[in-house]
């Protein structure tokens, strides 16, 4: 009687089993089939979401605007021709615009640098940069020194032809005036800065109008630093320096009443040399 009722019960069991199978299988089937249509509902669309997005014209590529381009342009010819670098060659007297801060390892007591360079001398004739820097040192000890610089970049001539301002010519330039100040820290570390105003005048007056543009006006600041020092190697006294110099950073400039500011071509430059005789 146990054998009989354990086969009766596992009969049951088996026949509970497959008739629960069954009803699975067919709520299994039926939620296949809605996940299947859910899924193909959402697929449908996110490829509408897709296509009218791909229709609408984008809005969100906002590259930085500067201006004054020009004070990134290397105003001497010693520091053009090796490839726009000075950050830690020896001091001269252009090194306002490379690093201030090597002004205070001059060698000389002052010194004075004018320049004159032609711009795409080969397109145009009146584009130019003139340049005017200096130095001289201060105080006891050969440990200070005090610089400025004038810029003055030149666009040219250009004669207008559009409706606004028909057979107008126009004579755009920028320029910039800076005063700097550098001191030795230690016998291998000198540290300087530069205060700088930024003019540009890109603006022309509207003939129907008479409404004169006027040009934009920026400050800025430089902060910079020059190590040297002179290691042996075998017999030979070498030289080793390295220097960095954030520059122009300040305000933002505008042409139109502060519609549209553009930033300052800020700059950090970073460089190293080795003289070995």
């Amino acid at each position: 009687e146990i054998t009989t009722r354990l086969v009766g019960s596992e009969m049951c069991i088996r026949d509970s089993a497959y008739t629960i199978k069954g009803r699975f299988c067919g709520y299994y089937s039926t939620m296949s089939h809605y996940m299947v249509r859910y899924t193909l509902t959402a697929l449908a669309i996110l490829f509408l979401h897709s296509t009218l997005v791909a229709e609408t014209p984008k809005d969100e590529f906002n590259p930085v605007q500067t201006g004054v381009t020009s004070l990134n342009i290397a105003p001497d010819a010693r520091g053009a021709s090796m490839g726009d670098i000075g950050a830690a060659t020896d001091p001269d007297a252009n090194s306002q615009f490379w690093n201030p801060a090597k002004y205070a390892f001059a060698y000389s007591g002052g010194a004075v640098s004018l320049s004159y360079t032609p711009w795409l001398r080969k397109i145009v004739d009146d584009i130019f940069l003139a340049n005017l820097s200096g130095y001289w040192k201060i105080g006891d000890g050969d440990n200070q020194a005090v610089s400025a610089s004038l810029r003055y970049f030149s666009l040219g001539e250009i004669t207008t032809g559009s409706d606004i301002s028909a057979g107008q010519t126009l004579n755009p330039y920028e320029m910039s005036v800076d005063v700097g100040y550098s001191r030795k820290l230690s016998d291998k570390y000198s540290m300087g800065v530069v205060l700088r105003y930024i003019y540009s005048d890109l603006g022309f007056s509207t003939s129907y109008s008479g409404d004169q543009s006027t040009g934009a006006s920026a400050f800025s600041a430089d902060i910079a630093g020059f190590f040297t020092y002179y290691p042996m190697i075998g017999r030979n006294e070498c030289q080793w320096s390295w220097g960095w110099n954030v520059s122009n950073v300040g305000s933002k400039v505008s042409y139109n009443n502060g519609e549209s500011p553009a930033f300052l071509p800020a700059n950090l430059r970073l460089g190293t040399t080795f003289t070995f005789p």
